[in-house]
């Protein structure tokens, strides 16, 4: 037995290893290899019976996990019977076990493939369609081609015991009923594209006696399950129209299915034909003499043209398809659910023929309800009317025309309505006009159309206006209002009235409103320039004339010239027309006209604008005109008007009169003179009078005067007849004539006598005049004619002088009066004169020297005038050093002691500022210097040329002073003052005296600002940078004597700086040096080590500076100091940093600030940093305010933090050094053996320090209210900027501190000096 079960599994292994995933329905399924394996087995069995072997190897196939592969190793050898029993019995599975089932089909057909007397081929045949028919996604065609390929298996002689018979019958039977189902949801859905593709073979195989099947079993079953198998398989369809149905049933609306049915299978009658159909069924009907034919919802009774109808009704569905919704909807309107009739085809062939969809919407809503929008209707209907003329849609026409026609009436008559409300308001019609004309544009050949209409749209239809008739009508009256003076004009309503006559046929129109319009339009239509157009206007609108003359006008207007035109219309704009180019130009142009009827035409015209411009045109002709354009002018109208009595004896108009025509060529002979003479007299009265005469008893006198002077030669005597003729007016002819007479008699002696009179009078006053021509009238030289002409041309003046010519005494004092006056003005006029040479100077100064010296004048320099010009006060301060260049002095004894040392002034007395003035006195260079270094120059050979300065160029560039600029020492104060008058020269400099005030206000408070900037901060003694990156890196540019200006002045001060931050670098904490440039504290340690003492590095510096000048850099001089040598820059840094870090300034502490009994290590905080001041002052509001004198005991290493940042609490923090026993704050003590307890001494110092192994006091002023009473003798302060640091004593520490009561005194004294500025 265990020789058994090795053998057993062997087989199992080799049949596995053999056909790997394959099955028997694979076509490279391994048959041979496998059956051999099965012979090695039955061959290890040793011989054995049938019974035997089969016992055997269905033993191997039961317990084998691949039936159907064991049953292809194994049924060759087993028995027929063996092998049907183990099929029929072990592995028979049920088919809705669907992977059991299928591995029971794949043993038959291993089965029949080795061993074929065990499964017969009707059984393999059944097998295999079973098997298609279990895999899935395997069979991959149609239900009705399933049923087709199962109905051969069908037959009732089968014998019986047959595998798989039953299963094969009822999935035939299922097949079936589910292709019936799929048949009928098709037909339902009207998809009969895809049911003749499914069912195409029942039609197919009808040719091969499907019809006659003898198999009664498949009848049975198609009996049962598609009852209409028959009429299925007698189809026939049109199939590219059935395509064409296809999607269009997708949308279509379902009441269609009638008409979609007309193609599928006759299931009405089940009568067969060729080409069966149910449109072919319905007919065959028909053909039977039956009366009416039903299917679905639609009846058919007219059966004689059946056939006729559905062809047509076929077309239409062919159709339908293609065109849109509302061709659907008429479809369904006349088609569904009624007989369809040869007039509802009539209507749904025609709009097919029209093919518009927009024709469609109208016959629907023809049918149906009408739409919401109507005048989107009205415009279909208006495209559809001549559509409608075509005889091929005459049976769509007699169906739609009733309700055509009634829409198109009713939106006439709407048309002609809204026409006539804009006419009756007065407002514009044109658009409403246009609408009614455009609507029914075109129909009059509408024949079909006309008939159907009311007389009255009939005959407007016929004999309606062009539409450009209306047009240029509408344009006409809208052109009416900017051509006329007034919108309601006659000629409006004339234009109203002819366009309601044209639109509205009932009613008319005058006949000659209709002429002037008509020729208005014709000349609109002829004429694009608005010239001819604006004039046909104005004479259609002229009422003054009859409808005939406008007529006439119109008709000329088309014949004159563009000139004429322009001319004409200009007359008639009066009054806003031009007179030179309208009446005047109008009537040169008339009297130059050929044509005598054109003539006589427009001179009514022209006398209509005379009359009415009359004034406008009398003023214009004498006062624009010369005297020979106005006698050319009276001449023309005399011309134009000849044959006519216009012209004659009348006062009004003056161009009409007899008179001034008769005067105008008296005076022709004269017109030399008067030409003349007009460019004396211009247009006044004189020459007014001349022109249009006066009386006829004075014309004869005017006569006379014009011939005297017509006599005159070009002379003397000619300019006093000139100035007398000017006097001319109605009054004095007389006067006028007699001293022209008296001049024509008068000698050169006389003559120039009077003209110095008449100067004299248009000059000066009536009393000097009259003094004058007595003085002449005195003369004993005189002769009697040209004394006549003295007295004529006095008397003509108004002179008031008496018969014996002497003047009265008041004249002689008004006289006198007025030369006084005069002599005031010419030493007025002399001041002004120079002050215009002042202005001059500031412009071109040699230009105007070089005038003054050819004219022999001598002139000041521009310095002198300035100096000249400079108030008293000033004259001692200010004074000249070149041509160009004054000094401005300032004094320096009102800042303090400690602000001078803090500009690094020591004891200068004052500033010196140098101006190089321009020619207009603006400074356009400066320099400054401290008065020392004047008084070192004032020796020099270069001190009175003022060589050997380098000022600073104000408008060069656009930077204040930022380097050392001018000779001198470096300092602080001349940095910042230069900075600060850079900036007033530069953008605010008005005078010398407001310079002068400018920079004596800055220097009172010079100090308190930034240094860079010159932002104020109060209560400052030094000026430093503002936290501005700008304003620090601008700092950085200034002179090394400026950046480490303790270096020098105080190198004790440099000592402690450098030795506190030594300290705090010893500790390692370089978060005590903020923004310390070296952040590594060994390398600080090792760079202050290297340096040596104060003293000895600015004595080095010092010479550097002055072996390189301006080449001088830092870090070069600072090479020797350093170990390496790259650590130079990092100590330059340092050494910048460690001066200006802190912000504030600090001294050491001489003479009165030094605090008796603190040792000699005694510095002064002057100012704390800006920050730490203003805070500070916050709390005391005057400098008069209460403080306390506390002490706060510390180290070195703290020290810097402290200038920096101010005293701080620290308390729970890690710079906390002692216990806060009283709580977080700041401890200090009244007493100072109470801080000195809590200072502690310093580790050492850097190498060359002085400052070494001391132990730190700071000095601190309390402001506001002191804490309640002390624990101890200790104040605990909360707030930190009620506390200032003052003092910094540096003592060993075996010091012993004084009492607070001996040192309270001068600490107070200097706090108070410190807060009130006097210090």
């Amino acid at each position: 037995m265990k020789f058994k079960g090795r053998e057993s599994n062997a087989w199992h292994k080799n049949i596995d290893d053999t056909a790997g995933p394959r099955k028997p329905i694979d076509p490279d399924f391994p048959w041979i290899a496998l059956q051999n394996h099965t012979g090695c087995y039955m061959k290890k069995k040793g011989k054995s019976s049938q019974l035997q072997t089969d016992e055997h190897l269905l033993a191997l196939i039961r317990d084998h996990s691949s039936k159907e592969v064991a049953i292809a190793a194994c049924a060759h050898s087993i028995s027929t019977q063996a092998i049907r029993n183990l099929l029929a019995n072990d592995l028979k599975a049920k088919s809705d076990s669907t992977f059991a089932y299928s591995e029971y089909l794949k043993g038959i057909v291993a089965t029949y493939h080795v061993n074929s007397g065990a499964v017969s081929e009707i059984e393999a045949q059944w097998t295999h369609h079973l098997l298609k028919h279990v895999a899935a996604g395997a069979y991959l065609c149609t239900l009705g081609q399933q049923v087709h390929d199962l109905l051969p298996f069908l037959s009732a002689r089968m014998p019986s015991g047959l595998f798989l018979q039953t299963d094969i019958t009822g999935l035939a039977y299922d097949l079936c009923r589910d292709f019936a189902k799929q048949l009928e949801n098709w037909r339902n859905e009207n998809q009969w594209t895809d049911a003749h593709a499914s069912a195409r073979w029942l039609s197919t195989d009808s040719t091969s006696a499907l019809l006659q099947i003898p198999n009664s079993e498949v009848r049975e079953l198609l009996d049962s399950y598609l009852p209409t198998w028959a009429a299925w398989a007698a189809w026939r369809p049109h199939v590219a129209r059935m395509h064409a149905w296809k999607d269009y049933a997708i949308l279509a609306p379902s009441c269609l299915e009638d008409l979609f049915a007309l193609e599928g299978p006759d299931f009405a009658s089940m009568v067969g034909s060729e080409q069966a159909t149910l449109r072919k069924g319905l007919i065959a009907q028909a053909e039977l003499g039956k009366s009416q034919v039903n299917f679905g919802r639609n009846p058919y009774k007219k059966l004689e043209n059946l056939n006729g109808i559905l062809e047509r009704l076929t077309s239409v569905m062919d159709y339908a398809c293609l065109a849109g919704q509302e061709y659907t909807a008429l479809l369904v309107h006349f088609c569904v659910g009624k007989t369809v009739s040869n007039e509802a085809l009539q209507i749904l062939e025609g709009v097919q023929i029209l093919g518009k969809p927009v024709f469609t919407t109208v016959v629907l809503q023809a049918f149906t309800l009408p739409k919401q929008n109507v005048s989107q209707e009205i415009k279909d209907i208006r495209q559809l009317l001549p559509a409608l003329g075509d005889s091929h849609v005459r049976g769509l026409r007699e169906q739609v025309k009733l309700y055509v026609v009634d829409h198109f009436s009713n939106h006439v008559r709407e048309l002609q309505s809204a026409f006539l409300v804009e006419l009756s308001a007065g407002n514009p019609w044109n658009d409403a006009a246009i609408e009614l004309l455009t609507f029914t544009h075109g129909l009059h050949e509408e024949t079909w159309l006309l008939v159907e209409l009311d007389h009255s749209i009939q005959q407007f239809i016929i004999s309606g206006p062009p539409l450009i008739t209306i047009e240029t009508l509408g344009i006409i009256r809208n052109c009416i209002g900017s051509a006329t003076t007034a919108m309601l004009t006659p000629l409006l309503s004339q234009v109203d009235a002819y366009c309601k006559a044209r639109l509205m046929p009932d009613c008319a129109v005058d006949s000659q409103v209709r002429e002037l319009i008509e020729a208005l339009i014709d000349l609109w239509q002829q004429h694009l320039d608005w010239n001819y157009r604006e004039l046909a206007l104005l004479i259609a609108n002229f009422v003054k004339v009859t409808s005939q003359f406008r007529c006439k006008c119109l008709k000329d207007i088309t014949t004159l010239t563009l000139p004429r035109v322009i001319s004409t219309l200009e007359a008639l704009k009066f009054p806003n027309g031009d007179l030179e180019l309208g009446v005047f130009t109008l009537i040169k142009l008339l009297a130059s006209e050929d044509r005598l009827e054109s003539v006589i035409c427009w001179r009514r015209v022209l006398l209509f604008t005379i009359e009415n411009q009359h004034e406008a045109l009398l003023h214009h002709a004498l006062t624009q005109q010369t005297p020979k354009i106005w006698l050319e002018l009276l001449g023309n109208i005399r011309v134009i008007y000849k044959g006519s009595d216009v012209i004659r004896e009348r006062g009004y108009p003056k161009f009409l009169s007899l008179e001034l025509h008769t005067w105008s060529q008296q005076i022709q002979i004269y017109l030399p003179t008067l030409m003349r003479l007009k460019s004396v007299l211009k247009h006044g009265p004189a020459m007014q009078m001349l022109l249009l005469g006066s009386a006829a008893s004075k014309n004869g006198k005017l006569l006379r005067v014009l011939h005297l002077i017509k006599n005159s030669q070009p002379s003397c005597r000619e300019r006093l007849m000139d100035n007398i003729i000017v006097l001319l007016c109605g009054a004095n002819v007389d006067d006028i004539e007699d001293a022209l007479s008296a001049v024509s008699k008068a000698s050169s002696r006389g003559i120039e006598a009077c003209l110095a009179f008449i100067h004299s009078k248009r000059l000066g006053s009536a009393s000097f005049t009259e003094v004058l021509l007595a003085s002449k009238l005195r003369a004993g030289d005189i002769s009697e004619p040209d004394r006549l002409t003295l007295m004529e041309v006095s008397r003509l003046s108004k002179i008031g002088l008496d018969a014996e010519g002497n003047v009265n005494t008041a004249s002689l004092k008004e006289v006198t009066r007025r030369l006084h006056e005069e002599y005031l003005k010419l030493i007025t006029e002399a001041q002004r004169l120079e002050n215009l040479r002042l202005s001059l100077e500031a412009v071109a100064p040699q230009d105007v020297s070089e005038l003054l010296l050819r004219l022999h004048i001598e002139a000041p320099t521009f310095v002198e005038d300035t100096l000249a010009s400079l108030p008293p006060s000033l004259g001692s301060i200010v004074e000249r050093v070149s041509k160009d260049v004054i000094e401005l002095h300032f004094p320096a004894t009102k800042l303090t002691k400690l602000q001078r040392f803090a500009i690094g002034a020591g004891d200068d007395e004052s500033f010196l500022i140098r101006l190089t003035l321009r020619h207009d006195a603006v400074p356009i260079k400066f320099c400054i210097h401290l008065s020392n270094e004047s008084k070192d120059e004032a020796n020099s050979k270069t001190s009175s040329t003022g060589k050997g300065h380098t000022p600073w160029e104000i408008f060069r560039g656009n930077r204040p002073p930022h380097e050392q600029y001018c000779r001198g020492r470096s300092n602080r104060g001349v940095y910042q003052l230069s900075r600060i008058l850079w900036r007033h020269l530069r953008h605010n400099f008005e005078s010398l005296e407001k310079t002068h005030k400018h920079v004596t206000s800055k220097l009172s408070t010079f100090g308190q600002g930034c240094v860079v900037y010159g932002i104020g901060q109060r209560r400052l003694r030094r000026a430093t940078t503002c936290p501005s990156p700008s304003c620090q890196s601008t700092f950085l540019e200034a002179h090394i004597e400026i950046q480490l200006a303790e270096i020098w002045q105080d190198p004790s001060v440099m000592d402690l700086l450098l030795t506190m931050i030594y300290a705090a670098a010893l500790t390692g904490k370089m978060d005590l040096l903020a923004n310390c440039p070296t952040s590594n504290a060994p390398v600080v340690v090792g760079m202050l080590d290297n340096l040596p003492p104060i003293p000895t590095l600015a004595k080095h510096l010092k010479s550097c500076l002055n072996v390189s000048g301006k080449n001088f850099r830092l870090a070069q001089a600072l090479v020797g100091y350093c170990n390496p040598i790259t650590n130079s820059p990092g100590l330059a840094d340092g050494l910048l940093w460690a001066c200006s870090s802190y912000g504030g300034f600090l001294v050491s502490a001489t003479g009165s600030q030094r605090i008796p009994s603190f040792g000699n290590n005694q510095f002064l905080l002057a100012n704390a940093a800006p920050d730490l001041e203003i805070a500070f002052s916050r709390h005391m509001p005057t400098p008069n305010a209460t403080s306390w004198i506390l002490f706060h005991g510390t180290s070195l290493d703290r020290l810097h933090a402290i200038f920096s940042q101010g005293l701080r609490v620290q308390s729970g923090t890690a710079l906390q050094r002692h216990a806060a026993v009283y709580g977080a704050g700041i401890y200090m003590a009244d007493e100072p053996s109470v801080a000195w307890l809590y200072a502690t001494a310093s580790t050492g110092g850097w190498k060359s320090s002085n400052l070494k192994n001391l132990k730190v006091l700071l000095g601190c002023e309390l402001a506001g209210p002191k804490p309640p009473a002390p624990v101890g003798g200790i104040y605990v302060i909360t707030d930190a900027t009620r506390l200032a640091v003052r003092y910094v004593f540096l003592l060993p520490s075996d010091a012993r501190m004084p009492a607070a009561k001996d040192v309270s005194l001068p600490m107070g004294s200097v706090f108070q000096s410190l807060r009130s500025g006097t210090l």
